[in-house]
């Protein structure tokens, strides 16, 4: 059935089971995952355009997904305003809530929760299909069949805040600030299976309900729930600015400060006091004396980063890409998780040839550090909205940046009038138009290896070495093969190593990239720097012509790069799929040792992409 009821007429039948071929490793990825979806108020005004949205976060939800939505009301309360004669009054970023704007957060609150929920209780999609579906592929009970609503949509006094009280001689009556969101409760509820709904009221340490923003409580939800993303539905504000489909964290920052203060630097480390983000400000000139920025608070980003599509191997589907940390990358994290940033106050209270597989599989879906809910954190983080406002980039690029700032992996930024972009950017490899994505630390430190890099290679492939995997090339050979090796590095540490060599053309003509060396230090293994790597690696090949890359099997299983599309095409000596003289050269290795298992090829093709999606190695994500 489609969005509208119809049927799907035959001739439609095999583009829908290639789809869920193609959808069905996302499916995985996503399932037990945390997803926090923003609906401003104007699209929540617009009925037709949140059915469509609702539909798809129902699928969404059928699918697997832990799923919080936060509801605006914004327009609603100033259309109750209106009715009655009142014109809205907002300074800076705040609405000033007196008595009667209060009452009409309320009501707007109070109609959108009871309207979403109703819509979420419709007997339709994957968790509840049609009567006659159930019927014919389900068996009843003693006789009888009990029909109950699509989903349980929970809504309650997850969100603390406070009131913001007098600033500049202004009462800003009942309009809060988020202090935390019920982190242990909301998480109960999703662990029942349960579709939380969250709204833009709060309830303060007193019981007073408070109007609050909508992308202040998002904001917190994510971060505190640790979401593995934050979905913001947007509108022509964002749709201005012309994103790109992938912004790096570090490359969103940089566009934000260089736009908006136009080249002043005073104004851009101003700014950047506010981002909590020193570093990007060597970013930010570099930005702009490239010429992309254009000293607007509404910029065009295609400069910055231009176009990629992504899939979601964005998606948190990886292995190595998962929640999963152990030994000293946990303890990065942790280091990374305390840097505070992006208009936040902190205030007290509350394989052969030596390819080395670098990653070990994932815990379970959905399981998360221990923890309780946010009041018993040790800081409270407050947003200040003011800031933001002073930046003048819209909230949803900034509370992007803010949550990504925070822990949060992903952020998409979703166009609104964009129908069912929701869900092909969960579910597709190239995503859609209309959507950008900003996300934190995915090839931080991945570059060319350099001359100050050789210790610490020939340091981290000894250890490869010493696992029983044979090299390539000897250790003292390692500075003169620098310009054939990628490296992860972090604070003067090798993390990670890839080393290609150029095979030539095999005979049937592509280009072809044999994989080497392969490794991630055992220390910082399970924490997704080699799928990042591997990424980066692949996007560098196809910039360079090679159309396919080759992985000479010798020692140990693959298991892990053939999760990641590398198949198995059997014995590599003599193999058509490589250049004569190598697979000559691998034959005379087998004959020479016949008592050893002959070494196993494994390829991936690298796919050719459309001019307007390709971008330089770390620009885009996804293969």
């Amino acid at each position: 059935m489609g969005r509208d009821g119809e049927a799907l007429t035959q001739a439609d039948y095999s583009l829908f089971v290639r789809f869920l071929h193609m959808a069905s490793p996302y499916v995985a990825g996503h399932r037990g995952r945390t997803f926090v979806v923003v609906i401003p108020g104007e699209v929540v005004a617009n009925k037709q355009r949140l059915y469509n949205l609702l539909e798809d976060i129902l699928l969404l939800h059928g699918l697997g997904v832990k799923t919080v939505i936060v509801c605006g009301a914004a327009k609603q309360i100033d259309a109750y305003l209106h009715a009655r004669g009142r014109e809205p009054l907002i300074v800076g970023a705040y609405r000033v809530t007196d008595e009667v704007a209060m009452q009409g957060a309320i009501e707007a609150a109070g109609t959108v929760a009871t309207f979403v929920s109703a819509f979420l209780s419709k007997l339709r999609l994957l968790t509840a299909p049609s009567i006659p579906v159930v019927r014919r592929h389900a068996r009843s009970e003693g006789g009888q069949f009990h029909f109950a609503p699509a989903v349980q949509v929970v809504n309650g006094n997850y969100v603390t805040a406070k009131r913001r009280g007098i600033v500049n001689g202004i009462d800003f009556g009942s309009m809060g600030q988020v202090r935390f969101v019920q982190r242990g409760a909301i998480e109960q509820q999703l662990s029942a299976g349960n579709l939380v709904l969250l709204t833009n009221i709060g309830v303060s340490s007193s019981g007073e309900l408070l109007n609050c923003n909508c992308f202040d409580v998002a904001t917190h939800a994510a971060v505190e729930l640790r979401a593995d993303k934050l979905l913001l539905l947007t509108g022509q504000d964002v749709r201005d600015l012309e994103l790109p489909h992938y912004l790096p964290l570090d490359d969103a920052e940089a566009m934000i400060t260089a736009t908006v203060c136009g080249g002043d630097e005073a104004c851009i480390m101003e700014s950047l006091e506010l981002l909590g983000h020193a570093d990007a400000a060597s970013k930010a000139s570099s930005f702009l004396s490239s010429g992309n920025g254009n000293g607007s608070g509404r910029a065009h980003a295609n400069g910055s980063s231009t176009g990629s599509s992504s899939g979601d191997e964005r998606g948190g589907m990886s292995g190595t890409e998962s929640d999963s940390d152990s030994g000293s990358s946990r303890a990065w994290a942790d280091e990374q998780q305390q840097q505070l940033g992006v208009g936040w106050q902190q205030q007290g209270g509350g394989s052969g040839g030596g390819v080395a597989v670098a990653a070990a599989p994932p815990r379970a879906a959905g399981q998360r550090p221990s923890g309780g809910n946010g009041s018993s954190a040790a800081a409270e983080l407050t947003l200040d909205l003011d800031s933001w406002q002073q930046i003048g980039f819209p909230n949803a690029v900034l509370a992007a940046v803010v949550a990504c700032k925070n822990g949060v992996k992903r952020a998409h930024l979703i166009d609104s009038d964009s129908d069912g972009a929701l869900l092909l950017e969960m579910y597709t490899r190239d995503g859609t138009p209309g959507v950008c994505m900003i996300a934190a630390d995915l090839y931080e430190g991945i570059r060319a290896a350099e001359g100050r890099d050789a210790g610490g290679l020939q340091q981290l492939l000894g250890m490869l070495a010493a696992e029983g995997f044979s090299l390539p090339f000897p250790l003292e050979d390692v500075p003169q093969r620098l310009q054939d090796i990628t490296v992860i590095e972090r604070e003067g540490k090798i993390l990670g190593a890839a080393a290609i060599t150029d095979l030539g053309a095999a005979d049937d003509g592509v280009r072809v990239a044999e994989l080497g060396v392969f490794v991630v230090h055992p220390a910082y293994r399970r924490a997704g720097f080699g799928d990042s790597l591997l990424d980066y690696v692949e996007q560098e090949l196809r910039l360079k012509g090679f159309r396919r890359v080759a992985i000479v099997a010798g020692e140990g299983s693959y298991e892990w790069f053939a999760q990641r599309d590398f198949a198995r095409v059997g014995a590599a000596a003599r193999s058509i799929l490589l250049p004569g003289w190598r697979s000559e050269e691998l034959g005379a290795a087998a004959a020479a040792a016949p008592q050893l298992a002959p070494a196993q090829l494994y390829v991936k093709p690298i796919v050719d992409l459309d001019s307007s999606v390709d971008a330089q190695p770390g620009k885009r994500i996804g293969f």
